[in-house]
């Protein structure tokens, strides 16, 4: 249950990372290029907060959408024509942040996907053999002490299970904050 938040938030945070350093290795471009490539991730934070994450939150995102923006980074940082060590250098990383940008988001809208799995029908047969146990004890004290427990600890169990399953929604759910806050340096 909690893996899909922490999955979810890992996959942010690694895409927010990713963005910082593509951000940051576009100052060692030529101005054109660099102002480009700092285009193009704005656009794709603008786009994974106003489409992608509105999606999500309704579990309507696409699997396998590749971000355009991303894509078209990644073809412009190809085709550059570095002159010099320092431009071949930063050539190298920033193709290997986008690459990590793309996997992060790839992996981001996988979360948006996955069902938790527990509390499968194996929790339930368990939890259902113990509530026969405890209501069948005999003494009429410890079955409602017994039954006001349990009913406690399945509620709980229910709510915990609606907020984490789907990391994206919901007020617990996560926002786009780590990815916003790569947009002022790109601008």
């Amino acid at each position: 249950m909690w893996g899909n938040v922490d999955r979810a938030e890992e996959a942010v945070d690694d895409e927010a990372s990713a963005l910082r350093s593509l951000v940051l290795l576009s100052e060692d471009l030529p101005p054109g290029l660099g102002l480009r490539l700092r285009g193009l991730i704005r656009r794709h934070i603008e786009a994974a907060m106003n489409e992608e994450w509105p999606a999500m939150e309704k579990q309507r995102a696409s699997r396998s959408a590749i971000p355009v923006p991303l894509a078209d980074a990644l073809h412009l940082a190809v085709c550059l024509n570095p002159r010099g060590d320092g431009q071949s250098v930063a050539q190298q990383e920033i193709v290997a942040s986008l690459e990590d940008a793309l996997d992060a988001a790839h992996h981001r809208q996988r979360v948006a996907h996955q069902r938790s799995q527990a509390g499968g029908p194996d929790h339930a047969r368990r939890a259902g053999a113990l509530r026969d146990r405890l209501v069948h004890s005999g003494n009429p004290t410890t079955t409602r002490v017994a039954l006001g427990v349990f009913a406690s600890a399945v509620a709980v169990a229910i709510v915990m299970r609606a907020s984490q399953d789907q990391p994206f929604s919901g007020q617990l759910g996560l926002d786009p904050d780590v990815l916003q806050q790569v947009l002022p340096r790109a601008s």
